[in-house]
């Protein structure tokens, strides 16, 4: 039951915005994918310049690995710099690092089935048993 409905006073949590720098940043990270989708020259190294360290952080923190996330970086640019044309407007940043997290997710599954012996090498466990 809400505080309301019981008969006290509901708290409204202020609405939180978000801070200039950060508005600045997707504004910048925008114009950038722009340009990237536009197959500007120096697009890509923009872009790479304004979200290279927010991303790698998050694809470290998911796929716990370095070596895993930097391979899921270098994909995750890789599918950015080939799908940037037809990603949501005014996506921006929040795209780019779903984009991140669905490469991580996928280096983190092949890294789990890295683990997992070959379906021959289970058969011949079961042969042999």
């Amino acid at each position: 039951m809400s505080a309301a409905a019981a008969g006290g006073v509901a708290t409204v949590l202020p609405f939180r915005r978000r801070s200039a720098a950060a508005q600045g940043l997707d504004d910048k990270v925008e114009l950038a994918l722009t340009a990237v989708a536009a197959r500007h020259p120096a697009a890509a190294g923009d872009l790479y310049d304004l979200v290279s360290r927010p991303l790698y952080s998050l694809v470290r923190a998911i796929t716990h690995d370095d070596g895993a996330a930097q391979e899921a970086t270098v994909a995750a640019f890789a599918e950015i710099w080939a799908t940037s044309g037809r990603r949501p407007e005014g996506a921006g940043t929040s795209w780019v690092m779903e984009v991140a997290c669905r490469c991580a997710r996928s280096a983190r599954l092949v890294d789990a089935r890295a683990d997992v012996p070959p379906a021959t090498d289970r058969l011949h466990l079961v042969d042999s048993a």
